[in-house]
């Protein structure tokens, strides 16, 4: 038994040494660190035209019941004078002292801006007003929808408002002019 033993140890170490093989082996687990840099991508227009019509405006300055398709005229009563002799003049009293609804409208332009960013926690952001035609106020603020939410690579839009005073407006069409700033912290 002891000689079958031997014979046996010699042979498998024989066929060991014929082969060439080694038993030797290793493993390893490897980490790449990808650094990205922050980057924020913002999407605009450079221009975004809005048209108001005829309608909506006169109805927003009036009240809206003394407007037609295309024009505000009919103060809503007659008015009765008596002209004191043949010639001369009367006033019918059409002056300033009619009231209108409303002179300032805010506006606001919703989905504005877009953003997307990768490195980033959060977003600020914020615009201010630049050099707008007369009449138009922008309120330096918060850039609302992006403002202090989680940067992502998913779509985030922000909106732009401000006011337009009808009674201070010498142009037409009317500017407002943002500078908008968006940054990822």
């Amino acid at each position: 038994m002891k000689n079958v033993r031997k014979l046996l140890g010699v042979m498998l170490f024989s066929g060991c040494l014929a082969t060439g093989q080694t038993a030797y082996a290793a493993s390893a687990t490897v980490t790449v660190d990808f650094d990205l840099p922050t980057i924020i991508v913002m999407y605009h227009y450079s221009t975004v035209d809005v048209t108001v019509s005829q309608a909506v405006l006169g109805g927003f300055l009036s009240g809206g019941a003394l407007c037609g398709a295309d024009r505000c005229e009919d103060l809503g009563t007659s008015a009765m004078l008596t002209l004191a002799a043949l010639s001369g003049s009367v006033d019918a009293g059409v002056d300033d002292t009619v009231p209108m609804a409303a002179t300032i409208a805010t506006v606001i332009v919703q989905n504005a801006v877009g953003v997307r960013a990768l490195g980033c926690t959060t977003y600020t952001g914020s615009y201010i007003g630049g050099v707008s035609d007369p009449g138009v106020t922008i309120t330096a603020g918060p850039l609302v929808g992006i403002n202090t939410l989680p940067c992502s690579m998913t779509m985030t839009t922000g909106d732009l408002a401000f006011d337009v005073d009808f009674t201070a407006v010498t142009t037409d069409p009317v500017s407002a002019v943002f500078n908008v700033t968006i940054a990822g912290v």
